[in-house]
């Protein structure tokens, strides 16, 4: 018996393409949906955020250079006379640390430079009551900026010199850069962080470079694009 062979069936080519694009599509729906979702049920998800009552800086705006820090220092409770553990807090930076007046600026004003030996404080430098440095923090623990990258803060102090104190200068600083140093003291008091409620080294990183956002945000005050 013969067979009209231009009237065999077609080849599959075509339904397997199709099915490829449909799987694809499906990824690309089911990624996106994702996404939007976890945007709403993330902790500290900007949409889920609503300002305090009180009409502070953040909220209004305020420029961060004209900031008064010390408005947000009751959030932070005060800081008590405890015996803190005893941190390697002496460490050579990981990279160039630049301090920049402003994110849009191309060049830095103060740089730090690879391998420099720097004091790195653990405490916050935020409470109630606190005259040290005006609630400023420190070079580790940070204020959020306007702008999602960019911390304010004040700047890491060398090895046998003095600072930071109250009139010291803050500048803007790329939050890579924060945490790249909150990786390295992490690494170095690993063994003083681990057994006190960090999982990872990556979440004891975050809550050093992330305190302050986190502490403005659960109060009502504002909701870092870090976060």
């Amino acid at each position: 018996m013969s067979v009209d062979r231009n009237s065999a069936s077609p080849t599959p080519k075509k339904g397997r393409k199709r099915t490829i694009f449909l799987a694809v599509a499906l990824v690309v729906v089911a990624s996106i949906a994702g996404a939007v979702i976890w945007q709403h049920v993330r902790p500290f998800s900007p949409y889920k955020f609503q300002y305090n009552k009180w009409e502070e800086p953040y909220s209004q705006h305020v420029p961060l250079e004209e900031m008064s820090f010390g408005a947000y220092g009751h959030y932070f409770g005060y800081l008590l006379p405890i015996q803190e553990p005893e941190y390697v807090e002496t460490l050579p930076l990981p990279c160039d640390i630049r301090y920049y007046a402003s994110p849009e600026d191309k060049e830095p004003v103060l740089t730090l430079e690879k391998g420099t030996v720097v004091h790195v404080p653990a405490e916050s430098g935020v409470s109630a009551g606190n005259s040290s440095t005006n609630n400023r923090g420190t070079p580790l623990r940070t204020w959020p900026s306007y702008e999602k990258g960019w911390r304010y803060g004040l700047a890491f102090v060398p090895e046998g010199s003095e600072g930071p104190t109250a009139d010291s200068p803050m500048y803007y600083v790329r939050t890579d850069d924060i945490r790249a140093v909150a990786a390295k003291f992490v690494d170095a008091n690993w063994d003083i962080l681990s057994p006190n409620n960090f999982h990872t080294k990556r979440e004891a990183r975050e809550f050093f470079v992330l305190t302050i956002d986190r502490t403005l945000y659960q109060e009502g005050c504002y909701c870092s694009p870090d976060l």
